[in-house]
């Protein structure tokens, strides 16, 4: 290939990535931290008191308890001693983490099929250098949504997903670079 089909092939997978990426942004935003949780200026609802001598003990309630085990955040606040209690519960910080799992998990299943069809459509154009941007681009959105997701994956799942790409890569290896040799080799 030449230097400007070189350009080319890089320039188109850019840009497809870019499409991509930007498109699955406008129609399908991230989940954003404040959109679940207000300002942790409301955790408390008036200032700690300056009592002074004032000896308090804390144990946790049976509410605090259960607030710790269902991932939420106990809120507390405190009495005209000086002394915090146990106030409410807070589940933003679950409930944000929650959908920014799922909002991965659908990323994913977003961007993987797009990069698999950007690759197959890449062996397929009858422009080299043309497919090989497709190609590429469809290499790297397939990586992209692999790391975007993998913290959410358990292990079996990383290893089959691995797998998978790897079987995709190897297809292109087959379909591209050792059909293309076989065709030199006869041509001679």
């Amino acid at each position: 290939m030449t230097l400007k089909e070189n350009a080319i092939t890089v320039a188109i997978a850019i840009m497809f990535t870019t499409f991509v990426l930007v498109g699955i942004d406008a129609f399908y935003p991230r989940p954003t931290y404040d959109k679940f949780c207000s300002s942790m200026n409301n955790y408390y609802s008036k200032p700690i008191p300056n009592v002074q001598g004032v000896n308090c003990t804390y144990s946790q309630s049976e509410e605090e308890l259960k607030c710790l085990r269902d991932s939420g955040s106990p809120i507390t606040d405190y009495d005209d001693k000086g002394c915090s209690y146990y106030k409410s519960c807070d589940y933003c910080s679950r409930d944000f983490n929650d959908a920014n799992k799922k909002y991965s998990n659908n990323l994913f299943l977003i961007i993987a099929p797009l990069g698999a069809l950007a690759i197959i459509l890449g062996v397929y154009f009858p422009v080299e250098f043309i497919g090989s941007g497709f190609m590429f681009s469809g290499i790297i959105l397939m990586f992209y949504g692999t790391v975007q997701n993998f913290d959410q994956l358990d292990k079996f799942m990383r290893v089959a997903v691995v797998f998978v790409e790897l079987l995709l890569i190897l297809f292109i290896a087959y379909k591209k670079v050792l059909k293309r040799d076989d065709t030199v080799k006869k041509k001679r």
